[in-house]
This record gives C-alpha cells, structure tokens and sequence, in this order.
C-alpha cells in the first residue's frame, strides 16, 4: 500500500459508516452539460448550500468540481481548495468565499496540472495549500501580500526522486511559519521516507520524520499524518510505525528546542497481542499540551477510539467514553480550543447514533446530540462554542447535519442541499426519496461564520447513475437564502385522545412542509406553504414514529429535511 493509500485509508475511517449508508456513488461519468452554479450576495444568517463553482473553461465532459479541504481564518472569510478537470488534465483550484462573493482562481504549480487536497490559515493574509502536481510531485501554494505563489516540495536527503510525494497535514502558527508532514515513495521496493517540510523566513525546508528506534527502516505505511503547532518552534505530529511487518503503533513525534525526536504513543491495555494502534488527528492549544485521537484493535479483534494526552511532559490514553452495551466508537473530529478543554466527535454503532467526547475538568463524558447519526468532524472556535457536522440516517439516504455547542448545552439541526440535489433529469422535479447527503468537514472563525464541506448526489440523465457533486454549506458568508424547518423536533401522543402537533417553515416563497415515513394510526398530516399540522387520535398501537419533514422553496426547489419523531403513549 503506497503513501497515498494509507493517508485515504485513515481519512476513509470516519467516512465507511456514512458511505455505506447513504449509499453514494462516485461514478466518473459526465454531468449534464451546462449545469453551473453560483452565489448570490444576499444573506439571511442562517445555513445556506451550493454546488462547488465551476470554473469556465472545465472540461464539458466532466465540470465536476472537488473542493477537498477548507480553511476560515476570519470572520465572514473562507477559503476552499481542491481541483477540477480540463482536456489536458486536473487543475487545482483555489475558491475565496468573503461577504457573499465566492472568487475562482486557478491554483499556481510549478509545472503540469495539479490538485489541491488541503489548507491551512494563520490569517486572512496568509495561507498555505498543499497537494500533487505533475507525476505525484509535492506542490505548496502560499498566500501572501495578496498573491498565490507555488512551490515544489522539497524532499530530505535520500528520499526517492521521481516518485510519489504526498503531503498529508499543514498547519501555520503565525504568518510566514508553517509546518507540513508528507511521505516521498520508492516503487521498488516499495518503501516510504516520512518527512516534515518547515517554512521559516521565507524558505521551506526539509527534514526526516523521525520514528522510534525500534521501527523497521523505511516501511511504506510508518510516518506522521496529522501535525499541530502552538506555537512556532513548539509542535506536535502523530501517525503510525511498524516494528515488524504485522504490528504497527501510534507515532508521536514532537519538535522541542529545534529538533524533532520519536517516541510510542500508550498503548490502551485492551490492544490485541497482533498490535494494531493508529493516531490520525491531534490538537494542542498550548505547548506541552495535545490531545491525539486514533483507532486501535482490541483483543476482541474489533476496532475502538482511542484518546491519548499529553499533560505534564507524559503521554497518557483512555479508551473512548460510549454508552453501556453500545458497540466500540469510531473518533474522527477533534478540536480543543484551550488547555484542558477539547471536543472529540465520531459514532458508536449504526444504528445508535452521534457520539461527543468533552473533556473540561480533567474528565472525559459523553453525550449524544442527535441519533441515529454520525458526526465526522469539529471545529471550536472557542471554550464551549463549537460546530460538529455530519449526516443522519433516520432516513436513508442521509441528510446533512449541524451540532453546535453554547452554553454547555448541544443542539441539532439539518441544513440544506442545492436545488439540483435529487432531481429528476427528465421532469426537472424532486425525486422520491431524498437525495443522500453528508458533510465531512467544517472549519469556523465563530460559531456565527463557518463553511463545511461535502458530499450529495444527482441522476445522471443518461445512466440514471447517481453522480457524486461536492457540497458547499455556509454560515455567515452571504448567500441565498434557504428554507429552514422550524418548531420541535418531536411530539408525543396519547392513545385514545386528540392531539395535534404543529410545524413551520420559512425561507424565500414560503416553502411547502411535507412528510415520508409512517403515521401512527388515526393521525394524519395536513401540508401546507409556511406550516402544517399532525393531528387526529391515535388508535391502541404504540410506539416510536420517526418521520422526515421536508421544507421546499417554491421559487428555487431548495430543499432541507428535518427529522421529526411521534411518540404515541397508552
């Protein structure tokens, strides 16, 4: 397994429950010619949704666009990365979002196409993306002084030329400082060198990523993937090494004084004897202080979350806080906006839910803001002011979700998916089921400014495939406006006594409520254009009702969906 592979396979972890639910397909074919889209400048403050923009001269045969990685670094301001194809090849591509105005620019590379597969802002003056370009070759783009400049990544000593480069995590903490953590490829064998790039006074540089003294020299999965650092000087990268060919530990390497050294992540004492320990994201709001989170496989051969902390220059980790009973967390969102304060998000089962690791007070509890969900990833732009997104699954295909975190308290809402999501080619109208939709990742300069980043399908009018769009939702950046679901998010009857449940929406037209999913005996739903009504008298059956309440804008066929549960009691 190359470089390349293992960072997909670690990204991928957070992803295989949502995929497999909501069913989305990544099938290359070509998107209905002359579908573009576009932001509009006004704005209602609340979450809107786009389809990526598509450059002009992309290519007819496929304008798909892919926006992998976001940073907002002020507030009303976010920057996009990824690419998009033409008839020569990929192209990266470099999309600023400010005050409703989204602006394409066409990613600089020293050479032949390229793509962007992340970013990273220290300000709104200075940026750093990083990605591919030409035969896997390591591009870095820097903003600074207003202007986007390439660089080619360079490589430590040794490292194979000619072979592929893939730069994993970057982080800056100041204005012309930045660290990335990357991986150079020898085919054959097929070995890999981990190294770390740093860019200091103008210059990047680079250096071995250094393992522990008893890792096997070269293997092609050992090296750091996610980076972090507090201060400049002071950082922290986690990842995995191998002492032999089947066991494999969490890596931690740590840059102190100038230098960089190595050492094994704790080990939890349930690990399987076949040690299998991988660390994937890690924060540290304050030198000497981080929290890393990753996957490890248990003696029971399954795998769990695992969160490791660095207080008081040691290491210390606890398996992943879930309900009693519930099967073993995956963990892939972590942010900790202060020393001692941290969110961590993933899912503990299919079928049971969201899961949330707060740590505050020097104890880790668990709550679970909205099942059955998963959320994939976090972004806390201060103590106890947080955005978690993801997808719920109350319905399949899945919807996309919001949690945000004020006051200590969680709370949950679905945001909306373009117009074009679900729509069939021939008639131009919703299709039955809803579109299946997820967000993977979100960055925030408040809790009031954010941008997430995704994924919601199309029919090809062709194939009647389902086509895999990358999916922009906002807060705070300007846009149009979206219809919103607003109201409870349950009700409870009673068997034998008439009751009614209201429900409203707004946004642009007066959008129309309407429902899918089963009513209990005896209710009935009534639609209308800004409300509707659950009513009537619940026969001897009870139980739990979930439904899916959607929200449609008559002038823009913007939809969002809302879960909504009937409770009927004896």
């Amino acid at each position: 397994m190359t470089r390349g592979t293992q960072r997909v396979r670690r990204l991928a972890l957070a992803l295989i429950i949502i995929l497999s639910l909501v069913g989305l397909s990544t099938v290359a074919s070509a998107r209905p010619g002359g579908h573009r889209s576009t932001r509009a400048d006004a704005s209602d403050g609340g979450w809107t949704a786009s389809e990526a923009p598509v450059p002009v001269h992309a290519w007819a045969q496929d304008e798909r666009v892919y926006i992998t990685g976001t940073s907002c670094p002020g507030v009303g301001s976010c920057v996009a990365v990824g690419y998009y194809n033409t008839p020569d090849g990929s192209l990266g591509l470099i999309d600023t979002i400010s005050n409703g105005t989204s602006t394409l620019t066409d990613a600089p590379v020293p050479g032949n196409g390229g793509a962007l597969s992340g970013i990273t802002c220290s300000s709104v003056a200075f940026c750093v993306a990083y990605g591919s370009y030409g035969d896997d070759l390591g591009l870095i783009d820097t903003l600074s002084d207003g202007t986007w400049t390439a660089t080619k990544a360079p490589l430590p000593p040794g490292a194979p030329r000619g072979s592929g480069v893939t730069l994993s995590a970057a982080t800056c903490p100041a204005d012309g400082t930045c660290v990335i953590v990357g991986g150079a490829n020898f085919s054959d064998p097929l070995e890999t060198i981990p190294f770390i790039d740093t860019l200091s006074d103008g210059h990047w540089s680079s250096t071995d990523a250094p393992l522990p003294s008893d890792a096997v020299p070269d293997f092609y999965e050992d090296g750091p993937t996610a980076v972090s650092c507090p201060a400049v000087g002071s950082c922290v990268a986690v990842g995995t090494y191998h002492d032999d060919a089947t066991d494999n530990f969490g890596l931690v390497d740590a840059l102190s004084d100038g230098s960089w050294t190595a050492q094994a992540a704790p080990a939890p004492p349930s690990m399987a004897a076949d040690q299998s320990l991988d660390l994937n994201s890690v924060s540290c709001p304050g030198p000497g202080w981080c929290v890393a989170i990753g996957e490890y496989s248990t003696a029971d051969g399954v795998g769990d979350g695992v969160i490791e902390t660095l207080s008081g220059g040691s290491w210390t980790e606890i398996q992943a806080p879930i309900p009693d009973g519930a099967l073993p967390a995956l963990l892939s969102g972590l942010a900790c906006p202060a020393v001692g304060s941290c969110e961590v998000v993933g899912g503990y089962s299919q079928s049971s839910g969201a899961v949330v690791e707060d740590l505050s007070g020097g104890t880790w509890t668990m709550t679970s803001p909205w099942g059955p969900s998963v959320l994939t990833a976090v972004a806390c732009p201060a103590v106890e002011s947080c955005v978690a997104v993801g997808v719920s699954v109350t319905f399949t295909p899945g919807i996309p979700v919001v949690s945000t975190l004020t006051d200590g308290e969680w709370t949950s809402t679905a945001v909306p998916v373009p117009s074009n999501a679900g729509v069939e080619p021939n008639l131009g109208q919703p299709a039955p089921s809803w579109p299946g939709a997820t967000l993977w990742s979100v960055s925030c300069a408040t809790i009031n400014s954010c941008a997430a980043l995704g994924q919601y399908s199309i029919p090809d009018p062709v194939t009647s495939e389902k086509l895999a769009e990358t999916l922009v939702d906002t807060l705070g950046l300007g846009g149009p406006q979206s219809p919103t679901v607003s109201g409870a998010s349950q009700a409870t009857f009673t068997v034998g006594q008439k009751s009614s449940a209201t429900l409203t929406a707004t946004g642009p037209s007066t959008p129309v409520l309407s429902e899918k999913g089963k009513l209990p005996k005896g209710l009935h739903f009534t639609r209308g254009h800004g409300s509707a009504t659950i009513t009537g008298t619940p026969s001897k059956k009870t139980g739990r009702y979930p439904l899916m309440i959607t929200a449609t804008s008559a002038s823009s066929n913007e939809r969002v969906g809302q879960p909504f549960l009937i409770t009927v009691n004896s």
